[in-house]
């Protein structure tokens, strides 16, 4: 799913996508850009509804906390008392607002 451009300053004719606002504020960034021992909460999950709804069935859902064992590709998440691979592909992402350090 592709983001929506940010409008330029002053153009009143586009609103601006407010998750493309985000990244370019640098509030939510790609779960795969978080580094070992880094932590945050999933944000928002873009992708197709059966990729979003394969990781929400494992628990990578809006609102929860996760943490990075070893940056990847597969990267080793913590995700309460799980633990998971996760392989970012290019029909999704997830991104997460980073916890402070």
């Amino acid at each position: 799913m592709p983001l929506a451009p940010v409008s330029a300053p002053g153009d009143s004719d586009h609103v601006p996508c407010p998750t493309a606002q985000a990244l370019a504020d640098g509030t939510l960034i790609p779960l795969d850009l978080l580094r070992t021992g880094e932590s945050g909460t999933v944000a928002e999950i873009l992708g197709d509804a059966p990729a979003v709804h394969r990781l929400e069935e494992l628990g990578l859902r809006i609102g929860a906390a996760v943490s990075v064992l070893r940056e990847g590709p597969p990267a080793l998440l913590a995700l309460g008392s799980q633990r998971f691979c996760f392989r970012p592909d290019s029909g999704t992402m997830v991104l997460v607002a980073l916890a402070p350090a």
